[in-house]
Formats: structure tokens, C-alpha cells, sequence
């Protein structure tokens, strides 16, 4: 993606400085852009499947 994508959502829609979206890496800015847009509503949140223990498991 291009470094002005992250610029933008870094500043307009996270609230950040341009400084902190340059030290940031771009896993780190994704993954608040998609908090981001499932607290706005924009995104659905994925669901999980729940987790299974090894003694819960029926042989």
C-alpha cells in the first residue's frame, strides 16, 4: 500500500501525528485501522470458534 494510505488514516481517522504514523509499522496501523472500523461500524468483526481444551475433546 502506498505510505500516503497510511498517512491519511494515521492522521484523519486514528488522530495521530505524522510523526508516530512514520514509527509505526504497517501491521500496527492496519490492525487499529480495522479496530477502527468495526467501532464505527463500517467492518463486521470476524467471529471465532470457540476454544476447545484437549480434555474436553470426546475421543
Amino acid at each position: 500500500m502506498p505510505a500516503d494510505f497510511f498517512i491519511y488514516i494515521g492522521t484523519v481517522h486514528l488522530n495521530m501525528t505524522e510523526a508516530t504514523v512514520w514509527r509505526a509499522t504497517p501491521r500496527k496501523l492496519l490492525a487499529l485501522w480495522d479496530r477502527h472500523c468495526i467501532f464505527k461500524g463500517w467492518k463486521k468483526e470476524e467471529e471465532h470458534a470457540p476454544r476447545a481444551y484437549a480434555d474436553q475433546v470426546q475421543w
